[in-house]
């Protein structure tokens, strides 16, 4: 997984997470364009990669600069065999991080997310949001990974606003729901969703839990894996046993003042590991 932090002059704008999909290649929320208009220009950005804790580094810590952002647009295709057509209107809240160098695969605990294999959510069976818990109440915040298990609601059960021939889905969380936006949805260790940027739990009048939307993952793989040059294979994992397939690294967004007080090497530092 991948930990996104936003900051200026040591101080936290904001957060989000996403995953590695490639050596050089991140999926995020859509949310991380915000942080590159603007003032945003000016800052530096980095990746942190190999800590299980966002607010503390370990020895396995590497930092890799980002090179761009993709922000997503609809493909197109010459050849529309075996191509997914989407409705106009569909427009999810994903966009890719190009890193200036590769991360060190080679790092304990480190590996590509599987992508999804199949196109309906109700194809899986065991599924957990992978967050830092609740972003907006910080009464239940935790400085390390967390898994929560959900449930993936019946499309009946789900907003008409968000049922369009499953391009979207919702999760059912029974007590813990403001998990971040860009918070991966991960179904027998696959990845079949990022959380969309819905502020707030909608209560289900049917199921009587909360449901949050989801963008499939599925019917975006065309647009994927027209922006990855050489893409990985995914390592074989489980949703039961996530930390061992799953990288967490921290986007450091801050001025040159900032990182001159803190003890980080430059961007194209390379942790080497023996």
């Amino acid at each position: 997984m991948v930990y996104v932090e936003i900051a200026k002059n040591e101080e936290q704008r904001d957060y989000f997470v996403g995953c590695i999909l490639t050596e050089n290649m991140i999926l995020v929320s859509s949310n991380y364009e915000i942080y590159r208009s603007g003032e945003h220009l000016s800052l530096d950005q980095y990746v942190l990669i190999g800590t299980q804790n966002h607010r503390e580094k370990a020895n396995t810590t590497e930092i890799i600069g980002v090179k761009r952002l993709i922000t997503y647009a609809t493909p197109t295709f010459d050849d529309k065999q075996d191509k997914v057509e989407l409705p106009s209107d569909v427009i999810p809240e994903i966009a890719l991080i190009v890193l200036k160098s590769d991360i060190t695969m080679k790092l304990q605990n480190v590996s590509v997310m599987p992508l999804p294999r199949f196109p309906f959510a109700t194809d899986y069976t065991e599924c957990v949001a992978v967050s830092w818990g609740n972003n907006i109440d910080q009464s239940s915040e935790y400085d390390e990974v967390q898994e929560y298990v959900v449930n993936i609601a019946d499309q009946n059960t789900c907003s008409p606003a968000f049922d369009s021939v499953h391009y979207r889905f919702c999760v059912e969380f029974n007590e813990q729901c403001h998990i971040a936006p860009g918070s991966p949805i991960v179904c027998d260790g696959e990845l079949l969703g990022l959380v969309t940027d819905e502020p707030n739990c909608r209560p289900s009048s049917m199921t009587g839990v909360n449901l949050r939307s989801c963008d499939n993952i599925h019917y975006h793989l065309d647009w994927i894996y027209s922006n990855i040059e050489d893409p990985l294979p995914p390592a074989q994992s489980s949703s039961c046993a996530l930390q061992l397939h799953i990288m967490i690294a921290i986007l450091k967004i801050a001025s040159k003042k900032w990182l001159g007080s803190t003890s980080y090497p430059n961007p194209d530092f390379q942790l080497q590991v023996h």
